[in-house]
């Protein structure tokens, strides 16, 4: 349940209902998102292997600035990178703004105050110029629980012995496994299900790298936040 009242499709903000398999309570759960910078927020989060769980709106902050105290409700908290993280969701022009910014930085300084949080912000305009936004889409797009344990595990055996690109892993495993065999569809899906690593340098489809799921090789993470620093005169 979501701290601030979610803002219906009347108003002029855009809000809506983001599935995730991330959500710590549920195998699949709707995460409420209150903009379009928002939903794409959890996009890039979800498709992100770094990123083990996510919540919206998860806690009421009461911060200072300037000795005065406010109450502040952020957009997210993510366990990402084995560490608990608050993450807001800032479009530009508020981020600049001068009083929204020294709240940022008065929220960052109240959460990192916990032992082992973090405070971050995501520039909307980071997630709309974000040079993976295609390649992450696409394979968000795909992003639906459709192969079976058998698959996986013959997907796996194949990748730990070397990477492969998805067409080469689709037909190596046809002739074993017959009729159970995956498809390249189902490779897809095991990769945006987070399964399997995928490079996402270049567009998704069949000639897409991807490799064994290793925790102690993660690729980079896919979100552009920052620790929120206060304006220069």
């Amino acid at each position: 349940m979501p701290l601030r009242k979610v803002i219906s499709r009347a108003s002029h903000i855009s809000n809506g209902r983001f599935r995730s398999y991330k959500h710590p309570t549920s195998d699949v759960a709707m995460i409420d998102a209150e903009s379009d910078g928002e939903l794409l927020f959890l996009r890039f989060a979800e498709m992100d292997p770094n990123v083990e769980a996510i919540v919206s709106q998860p806690t009421r902050l009461v911060p200072h600035v300037e000795g005065v105290a406010f109450d502040h409700v952020p957009d997210f908290a993510l366990i990402a990178d084995g560490r608990a993280q608050i993450h807001e969701v800032k479009s530009g022009r508020w981020y600049d703004d001068p009083m929204v910014r020294s709240r940022l930085v008065a929220a960052a300084e109240y959460v990192e105050g916990w032992p082992d949080w973090d405070y971050l912000v995501a520039p909307s305009s980071s997630l709309y110029d974000h040079p993976k936004l295609a390649a992450v889409t696409d394979l968000w797009r795909r992003h639906r629980r459709i192969w079976t344990k058998l698959q996986r595990r013959a997907i796996l055996d194949h990748l730990v012995r070397r990477d492969a690109i998805i067409a080469d892993v689709a037909a190596a495993l046809a002739i074993p496994m017959g009729d159970h065999a995956p498809s390249e569809r189902h490779i897809l899906s095991l990769a945006a299900g987070g399964q399997i690593f995928i490079n996402l340098d270049h567009p998704v489809g069949p000639t897409s790298m991807i490799r064994f799921p290793d925790q102690q090789a993660l690729p980079p993470t896919l979100l552009p936040s920052i620790r929120p620093e206060p304006l220069r005169a």
